[in-house]
């Protein structure tokens, strides 16, 4: 691996944290921009200004650039003091890869065995207390009205889809509840355009909505929720097209800013979090959707990213392999061979799910046959030669056969678990996260996407926390790959947009 080139990254983004497709959780911990100006605490990440420094003498708690912490009432290691008596200061590996070390300072020797040997013999670290973890509470929604709306002006008499809008705005019978600021764009959009009708009154009019509802009906592919757009019934209402064309204006709005920006607040999450979503303007994303094909501007404002793209093709694997999602697991006795277990069926089908879904490959295991006998009375089945998991949707029966078990073998070889075919607590927890936790797992990083900018500048750093490594990209190519050292949930690094 050649070593890293000295550059400056972009003030925009500095660090991204985000797990490979299907690999990381809602929750995990993650940083997002950085700068010289800030350094860790503890085993957390927790801001702490660079030029604090501790009085000589006084033992040392918390890091300096990187350095580890001592226990209180401790003395601080050789390295440290020396730097008191006046010694030239070792910098950390930061510096001397990245470059911008203080001036008159010392970047550190990646090679320098004497100074690691001091940092791998200093005290354990003690445990910081993180930053708070919010319940979160998603923005106000309310009702859609413009009470103080005046009567449209220069209207022909019998312009009555204009003055049907007109009446629902001011009414506030619209059936649609937004945000305060959705509201007061949408209301002085319509107002603007005299309360003439966007989606209705001419054929490419009346095209472009339906295009628009059928974007909404597959938003799941995007990892949106198809029912954040959907609109009201308008059975026995007597202005039903006003209705729709004000729904389908608000619908669009949202799924705007949800596209752009995301659903979910992030600065709403915890104190982790100090982030600005680049989510579209609402007056300018209204004025777009007014100009024409307004489909593909809202296809347009889902990230670029490749690993966004990486993750949808899995997102829309999933969806299609695997409509229904299957409950959890319960926890309870291992279960092995001769079990009568309740939970024997849910078992079976997630692994008859994975089947199916070509994530567990039971046909290339010769070993599904060892010790197994077929059964086809009782619904086992063979495939290539070889025992399978049974695929039957209704068996329903709660013993837990060899067959089972030789397909319980092959999905804990799969999963890096000893393969013992026996349903364990491990195995379960294991079993539980496929399907639709991998879908969550998807669902939930392609959020995390849609909260960066949408340019990343020529170079940047990527930051796979589940695999724990951090590569540097330039003009879109890998010039560096290490690995890296993650948060805790409680002691997460911070994430802040300069």
């Amino acid at each position: 691996m050649p070593p890293l080139p000295r550059f400056s990254l972009f003030s925009a983004v500095a660090l991204i944290a985000l797990a490979a497709a299907g690999e990381a959780r809602a929750d995990t911990p993650s940083r997002t921009n950085f700068s010289n100006q800030w350094q860790t605490q503890g085993s957390g990440d927790q801001k702490k200004p660079a030029q604090r420094q501790p009085q000589a003498g006084q033992p040392v708690q918390g890091t300096w650039f990187g350095q580890p912490s001592v226990r209180q009432g401790q003395p601080p290691p050789p390295w440290y003091a020396n730097r008191q008596q006046g010694q030239p200061q070792r910098q950390p590996m930061f510096f001397g890869l990245f470059g911008g070390a203080p001036a008159g300072q010392q970047a550190v020797d990646p090679s320098n065995q004497a100074l690691q040997g001091e940092i791998d013999a200093a005290p354990v670290v003690e445990e910081v207390e993180g930053a708070e973890i919010y319940e979160y509470k998603p923005p106000a929604l309310v009702p859609l009205t413009g009470p103080k709306l005046a009567m449209p002006q220069g209207l022909a008499p019998d312009d009555v889809a204009a003055l049907a809008i007109w009446r629902r705005l001011k009414e506030g019978s619209t059936g649609m509840q937004v945000t305060a600021p959705q509201r007061d764009a949408i209301v002085a959009f319509y107002a603007e355009r005299n309360f003439r009708p966007l989606w209705s009154g001419s054929e490419a009019s009346t095209q472009a909505g339906e295009r628009l509802e059928a974007l909404f009906a597959a938003a799941a592919v995007e990892g949106l929720d198809p029912r954040d757009y959907r609109m009201a019934p308008a059975d026995g209402d007597p202005d039903p097209a006003a209705r729709r064309d004000i729904q389908l204006t608000a619908a669009a709005l949202r799924y705007a800013q949800h596209a752009s920006g995301g659903r979910i607040v992030p600065n709403r999450l915890s104190g982790y979090h100090d982030r600005k979503t680049p989510a579209v303007d609402a007056s300018r994303a209204l004025q777009r959707l007014a100009s024409g094909e307004p489909d593909r501007y809202l296809a347009s404002l889902h990230p670029r990213h490749p690993a966004y793209a990486a993750m949808r093709g899995e997102l829309k694997k999933e969806l299609a392999a695997a409509p229904e999602v299957l409950p959890d697991i319960a926890d309870g006795p291992k279960i092995r061979i001769g079990s009568d277990d309740e939970r024997v069926p849910l078992v079976r089908a997630k692994l008859a799910a994975l089947v199916r879904e070509g994530a567990l490959d039971v046909a290339g295991d010769a070993s599904l046959a060892e010790g197994a006998e077929v059964d086809p009375a009782a619904g086992e089945v063979e495939i290539s030669g070889v025992l399978a998991v049974d695929t039957a949707p209704d068996r329903k029966d709660t013993v837990f056969t060899a067959a089972d078990a030789a397909a319980m073998r092959a999905f804990q070889r799969s999963a890096g678990l000893a393969d013992d075919g026996i349903a364990g607590a491990a195995t379960v927890a294991k079993l539980n996260e496929t399907g639709g936790d991998r879908r969550e797992q998807l669902v939930a990083n392609m959020e995390r996407l849609r909260w960066l900018p949408r340019d990343l500048g020529g170079k940047y750093v990527f930051v796979n926390q589940a695999a724990f490594e951090a590569r540097v990209v330039e003009n879109g190519q890998e010039i560096w790959r290490t690995a890296v050292i993650v948060g805790k949930p409680n002691t997460q690094t911070f994430e802040f947009s300069d």
